[in-house]
């Protein structure tokens, strides 16, 4: 029965998230997901792949690591600090590429940053080719979610500030 609840409490922040996703989608010209929090790592729940002929799209129930993905770096940032240290507590700062994160004090810094600026990025930490901005946001039943905009790197680089901007 719990179960059940959890997956329709997932299935409701879709809907509810899923204009917004759209649009911004439309606006960005660029894939927009929905994420949340499993444990140590971030599960995509929805997807609204952009109009570009080179896209970058992971599958509904893909999941990555909280340390080097945007959406996931945007859920440890918005954690209460209790939450945040049960995370820390099993997750492990794995290289997934050159450029990962691997140590706490280099995690810590940038959730700061985050924090302070409102967004997170992934600039190729998670997947080569592959950059991303992301924010975390609540729903309304105050479970909290982040929304990403993967890109490819090349036009992410070209592109990050109007991409941050829609996002926020």
């Amino acid at each position: 029965m719990l179960l059940a609840l959890a997956a329709a409490t997932r299935f409701h922040i879709a809907e509810v998230a899923r204009e917004t996703l759209k649009s911004l989608a439309k606006e960005t010209g660029e894939t927009v997901d929905l994420s949340l929090i499993d444990q140590d790592k971030v599960v995509f729940i929805d997807q609204v792949v952009g109009t570009h002929r080179l896209t970058a799209m992971s599958a509904v129930g893909v999941s990555f690591p909280l340390h080097s993905s945007a959406n996931g770096k945007a859920l440890l940032a918005a954690m209460p600090e209790e939450d945040l240290a049960k995370v820390r507590k099993r997750m492990r700062l794995t290289a997934v590429t050159p450029n990962t994160i691997t140590s706490w004090a280099g995690l810590e810094t940038e959730l700061q940053s985050i924090r302070d600026q409102g967004c997170a990025f992934d600039r190729e930490e998670n997947s080569l080719g592959i950059s991303a901005v992301s924010v975390a946001i609540r729903s309304p039943s105050g479970e909290l979610a982040a929304s990403s905009v993967p890109t490819p790197t090349q036009r992410f680089n070209a592109s990050a500030s109007e991409l941050t901007e829609a996002l926020l």
